[in-house]
């Protein structure tokens, strides 16, 4: 007879059972009897199923098989008394599909999985079931299993929007100086505010003025949406400063975000420098940054403004609003008036109507380099933002709690990660930055440099003549303004000078302010007191909202430019209405 107790973990595969087996309790014995006997392809029913005794038999009524358990005396634990291992039915129920796979006995097998890959999909667990156990699972069974398995990792969904109230406070508890803020109605969540203190000291000593703002949706039970505001360090990758949860992008929640955010940055007067904000042209954002943040310059997206001007200019055909778009970028990356009144020309050369959108409807000014009023160093797109939006995309499929833990766990990994590589990095500019310097000054030594003085020269390359002057960091081509880091007609100049080139380099790209900006640690934040008890009253519930019909869209919808094109009738040619529902009169 058996002494030892069988485990939970064991009982997942067992494959033999005998007289004498023990186990912890009723549940691991009736999770072995099913366990067993998906194993062995058979199927049994319970003649006696309590907290006493369990009796199982072969659910062909004919067969010899059966099993019997009891409690041994006033302990938990399970024995198997009696035992016919025998089946004289062949032990087969004749098909992959079996009755005893019950979505507990796929969370069993699928939470480690789960764990390692929170966007294991239910498909993926008919697969790996079928493969691994020879079991056929229904679809709805494996999407059962993987939710009760869901549940046990990260706990309810409802009570994780609870959580958050808990969870704030252990933030400020073990991150003092970190600002977290969650805002109820009625009883439900409305929306919540995150920035670690990390976080927002390292963009104010080591990074950029430039901040790119975006919202991604959030793929768990309730929805909702994340907006976050994402820098960029000195070696081009991204630094995110601040993230919140709400309901919708509508105007309140994003003047909400970015107010909170100034009063993030701004709050202790040690910051006085004017943020360049990036983002498409969603109507809630442009006015929100308008309103919170007067001074500041707004840049658009180049990838969105590209969707509207194809949108919008659908009567143009295919080819030719390609090649006026080739056009658009020419004036988007233009320094000089020469070559965006060049570029600007050719345009209307080649469809008064895309010139006609340029002018009228595109906002030139906030995405054009020689129009561009603010310092954006040559950031045409909100890349970062979207890196960071494809860096935590399993996370934004967990409950609430559990995405913002997740969050602050990988940024926590990322910040020691870089704050150990800078430690091994020999030279006074970023990685990125020293290459491409590099190249720059490699370029530069086929040009032409004649001297004025000590700080001016003037440049001749195979297009034009330049004119650098060293002392103010100009050259007139304005890359070097534009980009922070001096152009090819500069570099020719610094090595003519014999200089140091790297003095001449924005200071926002050494490896001194990348330091700077990784110094700051964030803090763990220990969940052994978090709340457990799934009957406690919650004083905060779910946002109240309503799924729509059909397939959930794989693909985001494009923003929207600021000027929608207004309805027009085609029968009566009025505006504000179609033909379909036209009513006017017309007259024979």
């Amino acid at each position: 007879m058996s002494l030892d107790i069988v485990g939970s973990s064991q009982t997942h595969d067992i494959a033999v059972l005998k007289i004498g087996d023990r186990f912890q309790n009723v549940e691991h014995l009736r999770n072995a009897l099913r366990a067993f006997a998906i194993k062995r392809k058979f199927d049994f029913t319970f003649i006696k199923n309590d907290r006493e005794r369990v009796t199982a038999r072969c659910a062909q009524a004919d067969c010899n098989w059966r099993v019997h358990a009891s409690r041994e005396g006033n302990l938990h634990t399970f024995r198997i008394k009696t035992l016919q291992p025998t089946h004289v039915c062949g032990g087969g129920i004749g098909t992959s599909s079996y009755p005893k796979a019950s979505k507990k006995w796929v969370c069993d097998h699928v939470i480690q999985k789960l764990k390692d890959r929170p966007l294991y999909r239910a498909v993926d667990i008919q697969w790996d079931i079928l493969r691994e156990h020879g079991v056929g699972l229904p679809y709805k069974q494996a999407w059962m299993g993987k939710e009760v398995a869901r549940t046990v990792l990260y706990g309810s969904e409802v009570q994780s929007y609870d959580l958050l109230l808990w969870y704030v406070e252990k933030v400020m508890e073990t991150n003092p100086g970190s600002v977290a803020t969650i805002e109820s109605d009625g009883g439900r969540f409305r929306r919540g505010f995150f920035c670690f203190r990390a976080c927002v000291v390292g963009f104010k000593l080591g990074c950029r003025p430039l901040l790119f703002v975006d919202g991604t949706h959030l793929l768990g039970k309730y929805g909702g949406i994340l907006l976050g505001a994402t820098g960029k360090d000195g070696n081009e990758g991204f630094f995110h400063v601040a993230f919140a949860i709400v309901d919708n992008e509508t105007d309140d929640n994003w003047t909400w975000f970015l107010t909170t955010l100034r009063n993030t940055i701004y709050g202790d007067e040690d910051y006085n420098k004017c943020i360049t904000f990036i983002s498409d042209r969603s109507k809630g954002l442009v006015n929100a940054i308008a309103r919170v943040f007067p001074s500041s310059s707004h840049a658009y997206c180049l990838r969105h403004l590209e969707a509207n001007f194809m949108k919008g200019n659908t009567s143009l055909g295919k080819a030719l609003k390609e090649e006026c778009w080739a056009l658009f970028t020419r004036i988007a990356y233009a320094c000089t008036s020469k070559e965006f009144d060049d570029a600007v020309k050719d345009l209307l050369a080649t469809s008064a109507q895309a010139h006609r959108w340029l002018i009228q409807k595109s906002d030139v000014a906030h995405w054009s380099n020689y129009l561009f009023k603010g310092q954006r160093w040559g950031e045409m797109y909100p890349n970062v933002a979207e890196s960071f939006n494809a860096w935590i995309k399993e996370a934004r499929h967990l409950p609430v709690t559990e995405m913002v833990d997740i969050i602050r766990y990988k940024l926590m990994n990322m910040m020691y990660a870089r704050r150990e590589h800078v430690r091994r990095w020999g030279t006074h500019l970023c990685p990125a930055i020293h290459r491409n310097l590099e190249d720059t000054i490699e370029s530069s030594r086929l040009l032409r440099v004649g001297r004025s003085d000590g700080e001016q020269f003037e440049v001749i390359d195979p297009v034009a003549t330049l004119a650098v002057n060293l002392q103010t960091k100009t050259c007139s081509c304005r890359r070097w303004q534009v980009y922070g880091i001096p152009c090819m007609h500069a570099c020719a100049s610094i090595v003519t000078s014999e200089a140091s080139v790297y003095r001449f380099v924005d200071n926002y790209f050494t490896v001194q302010m990348y330091a700077n900006a990784y110094a700051n640690h964030i803090s763990p934040v220990p969940g052994h007191d978090k709340p457990t008890n799934p009957s406690r009253v919650l004083q905060i519930r779910p946002l109240i909202t309503k799924r729509k019909p059909g397939r959930p869209r794989r693909t985001r919808i494009e923003s929207q430019a600021l000027d929608v094109r207004e309805l027009r009738c085609s029968r009566c040619k009025n505006t504000g209405h179609n033909r379909r529902t036209c009513n006017a009169v017309i007259a024979d």
